[in-house]
């Protein structure tokens, strides 16, 4: 009987949940690193474990600590813990029409690419626990802050309030920052270095300003809104220990004094997105040192999961029929011979390998099974030219000269 393997090609590009198999940088931008460490007798998988997806959401599979991390060296005064997280974060990215998720008070909001939580700007405390002039974390607890600017709560949880210095190199100021994550709308992360043209990819590269400025006031009677405040909830006198910029309500927001808006982000072209997208930015101020809002302003642009936010946030089940991103892809359908191909993700050319020499059929087709490639091999070594597919995910299946064996396996077009 004939044997048959079968390259089955899903081809998908954008966000939408019809391109099931889709590549995407919700997927590729990730740090997977299969590095360890150890705490005790626990050993921990760093940074990204693992990124799931299926036509709907991706499932980022993390123990939320960096793989630089040093449990005897990190200065922190609270440790990291596992935290077993799986997130999970639309393909489908929308702006939120309706009442708009607050980014204020504690907690995680987004993920940086290295699995670890981003919090707002702020501490969770405030000046004399009135609730009214709120403390931000990096002037009051910057102290704490490890190499990478990363700390713990008093609960374990590790988190940066600021850009993740571990993911930018913050002297390549003329190159377009990388991806650095994605916030909990689906919405990517950029450093603090872009376009200025957010239209023109080819615009110079500059770096990126808030339009959040520090209000013209010589005390802290009055917020930004204009309301007068009681002596009692009055904040501190501007100088010595709380100079002009320690506190959230230090700020006031100035539509377009600078390239951000209210939620420190933009619509605009990218490296990754040339079609464009809304992106937040961890910014920087002009002496590289982190600048309010730091990364989300005081609300978020889309609708968030709500699921990944709090302290119990995190918890998503990875669905049956998920597909986990990056893996070989190998399926045996029948039969026990193994159809091995890589590189995977490739480019261009893709090595096929069988245990013996046969004469095999090669096809390649879409969803609807339209054939985009077919060829044949007469050995156990061969190659396979996709170069000319379009970026996206493909499912392989083989068809042979003797027994009945079948195969089926993923392979990502980049």
């Amino acid at each position: 009987m004939k044997k048959t393997i079968t390259l089955i090609a899903l081809v998908g590009l954008g966000l939408g949940p019809c391109s099931l198999f889709a590549q995407s940088p919700l997927f590729t931008s990730w740090k997977i690193t299969g590095k360890t460490i150890t705490k005790g007798s626990t050993t921990i998988i760093t940074d990204v474990e693992a990124v799931y997806y299926d036509s709907s959401s991706a499932y980022i599979k993390t123990s939320g600590i960096p793989d630089d991390y040093d449990f005897a060296t990190s200065g922190n005064v609270n440790e990291a813990y596992d935290l077993k997280a799986v997130f999970k974060i639309t393909r489908s990215p929308q702006k939120n029409t309706g009442k708009l998720t607050s980014a204020l008070g504690g907690g995680q909001y987004g993920l940086y690419k290295d699995g670890t939580e981003i919090f707002n700007g702020e501490d969770a405390m405030s000046y004399n626990n009135q609730n009214v002039w709120h403390s931000l974390a990096y002037y009051f607890e910057g102290k704490d802050f490890d190499a990478s600017w990363g700390h713990s709560t008093p609960t374990n949880q590790y988190h940066h309030h600021v850009l993740d210095l571990d993911l930018q190199d913050t002297t390549k100021s003329m190159v377009h920052s990388p991806i650095l994550g994605f916030a909990f709308d689906g919405f990517p992360i950029y450093g603090p270095f872009a376009c200025k043209d957010p239209n023109d990819l080819k615009s110079s590269i500059v770096r990126m300003t808030p339009s959040y400025q520090k209000r013209n006031i010589t005390d802290r009677t009055t917020l930004g809104n204009g309301t007068t405040l009681t002596g009692a909830q009055t904040g501190p006198a501007i100088g010595g220990k709380y100079p002009l910029g320690c506190y959230r309500e230090d700020y006031i927001y100035v539509a377009n004094s600078g390239l951000l808006d209210d939620h420190n982000g933009r619509f605009c072209k990218t490296p990754e997105y040339p079609n464009g997208t809304y992106a937040y930015f961890a910014i920087l101020d002009s002496n590289l040192k982190p600048q309010y809002p730091y990364v989300f302003g005081q609300s978020m642009y889309g609708i968030t999961d709500a699921s990944n936010m709090g302290p119990g946030g995190g918890k998503a089940t990875i669905p049956a029929g998920a597909v986990k991103y990056g893996s070989t892809g190998i399926e045996t359908v029948r039969g026990a011979m193994p159809l091995q191909f890589y590189p995977n993700p490739a480019t261009g050319t893709v090595q096929l390998a069988f245990p013996s020499d046969q004469r095999l059929n090669i096809e390649v087709t879409d969803m609807t099974g339209r054939v985009l490639i077919h060829t044949t091999t007469n050995t156990n070594q061969s190659s396979l030219d996709i170069s000319g597919l379009a970026k996206g995910m493909y499912i392989i299946h083989a068809d042979g000269t003797a027994g009945s064996s079948q195969w089926t396996g993923r392979l990502v077009k980049e």
